[in-house]
C-alpha cells in the first residue's frame, strides 16, 4: 500500500542537491543554475548550460518545477 501513496522517488547526486538546496523557494533560470556550477564546480559555461538544463528537465517531468 504505501508504495502506491509514493508517487515520486527523487534521487539527487551532489551536484543536483547543492542546485536544489541553493534555488529551492525562489524563481529561477536555467542560466541561474549554470552559473551556480560554474562558480561551484570550475566547469564551463557551456557545460554548466547542459547540465543546468538536464537538471531542470528532470525537475519539470516530476513536476517540481513548472516547465
Amino acid at each position: 500500500q504505501l508504495g502506491r501513496d509514493l508517487t515520486r522517488i527523487i534521487s539527487l547526486n551532489e551536484s543536483a542537491l547543492y542546485l536544489w538546496t541553493s534555488l529551492q523557494g525562489r524563481e529561477f533560470s536555467v542560466e541561474d543554475a549554470a552559473k551556480l556550477l560554474v562558480e561551484c564546480y570550475d566547469i564551463d559555461k557551456e557545460q554548466a548550460l547542459a547540465d543546468a538544463q538536464r537538471w531542470v528537465d528532470k525537475l519539470a517531468q516530476c513536476a517540481l518545477v513548472e516547465g
